[in-house]
C-alpha cells in the first residue's frame, strides 16, 4: 500500500523493489519447469503488448531525440517489460489474474482512504505519493471496481460499486 521506507526507518535507502524483481526472476529461471512460458499467440493481449513493445523499439532511430526515446526505453521501459514477463508467468489462470486485481483494488482502497482520512489540506497519502501519483493510482484502479461490480451480484457488487465511488 505504501513504501516501506516510510514505514521503517532506515529502509528508504534500500531498493526493495528492485531486490524483490531480481529475486522473482532468479527464481523463474532457476526453476523454469514451475511456471509454463505463455503462448503469446494464444492469448492476444500478450501478443499485442509484445507487437507494440517491439514496434516502439524498432521506431526509437525515426525518433525526434533518439537519445532520449532509448533513456526512456532502458529507465522506464525495461521495469514495465520485466514486470510484465514476472506477471505473465505467474497469472497463469484468470483466477490467479483475478486474485492479484484484487489485491491492488484493495491496495488502492487503503490508499484512498489514507488519503482522505489523513491529509490536512491536500489530498495526499505519506511521502512518496504526491497528488498527481496518487490519482493516476487511484484512477488506474478504478475502472476494475467497474470491472468487478459489473461481473458481481448481491452485496459484493454494491460493495465494488461503493469502492469505485471512494477512487
Amino acid at each position: 500500500v505504501g513504501r516501506f521506507g516510510e514505514l521503517i526507518p532506515g529502509l528508504s535507502q534500500i531498493p526493495l523493489g528492485k531486490i524483490t524483481i531480481g529475486i522473482s526472476l532468479l527464481a523463474m529461471i532457476l526453476r523454469p519447469g514451475k511456471n509454463p512460458k505463455p503462448k503469446p499467440t494464444h492469448t492476444g493481449i500478450v501478443g499485442t503488448a509484445i507487437a507494440l513493445a517491439v514496434l516502439g523499439v524498432l521506431l526509437i532511430p525515426l525518433s525526434i531525440v533518439p537519445g532520449g526515446s532509448l533513456k526512456f526505453l532502458l529507465s522506464v521501459g525495461l521495469p514495465l517489460v520485466v514486470s510484465f514477463y514476472i506477471t505473465t508467468r505467474v497469472c497463469r489462470t484468470w483466477q490467479h489474474l483475478r486474485m492479484t486485481l484484487l489485491v491492488l483494488l484493495t491496495a488502492a482502497v487503503v490508499l484512498a482512504v489514507v488519503a482522505i482520512t489523513g491529509s490536512s489540506g491536500r489530498v495526499s497519502a505519506g511521502d512518496s505519493y504526491d497528488t498527481n501519483d496518487l490519482a493516476y493510482v487511484l484512477v488506474t484502479c478504478f475502472p476494475l471496481a467497474l470491472a468487478f461490480g459489473y461481473a458481481s451480484s448481491g452485496r459484493s457488487r454494491w460493495l465494488y460499486f461503493s469502492i469505485a465511488g471512494l477512487l
